[in-house]
């Protein structure tokens, strides 16, 4: 079976944000939707989730956009500051790490997968209040690939 291009830049942006040095946990598989399911050593935490896609076929195959989210989270632990111009430079980061290559190593996949294109920065939201005492960013990102209908090559 082979892994769909979705789950290969999620892969990849998780391998590539896993390199900065502030995240304890970067995730896209699990999730966390409600402040309580965070644990206080999960802190900072970055989730990457899925928006939606639009698509549109071309023979024999779907150009797609695909929208996905960067969440970042901060708390106020202990002696930590978290404040918006913190949220700011954390964004700032990712946005590099990130830019440093927007085609996330996917060049080149196999016919079956595909063709990814690259990533790229469409929007961002800073939010101090909504799941206090959390500080929240989002970054949100749309993919653009090409996927056959069928694995032949």
């Amino acid at each position: 079976m082979v892994d769909s291009v979705q789950k290969l830049v999620l892969q990849n942006i998780k391998t590539k944000l896993e390199e900065l040095t502030w995240p304890s946990l970067v995730e896209f598989e699990r999730i966390r939707l409600y402040s309580s399911d965070f644990k206080d050593h999960e802190i900072p935490a970055i989730q990457i989730y899925d928006v939606g896609e639009t698509a549109r076929t071309v023979q024999g195959r779907t150009e797609n956009e695909w929208t996905l989210t960067i969440e970042l989270i901060l708390r106020p632990l202990q002696d930590d500051v978290a404040d918006q111009g913190l949220l700011f430079d954390r964004k700032l980061e990712i946005k590099r790490k990130l830019g440093e290559d927007p085609t996330l190593g996917l060049g080149s996949l196999v016919p079956s997968q595909g063709r990814f294109k690259h990533i790229k920065y469409i929007r961002g939201l800073t939010d101090l209040h909504i799941l206090s005492p959390y500080f929240m960013a989002r970054l949100d990102y749309q993919a653009l690939f090409e996927e056959p209908f069928s694995s032949e090559c």
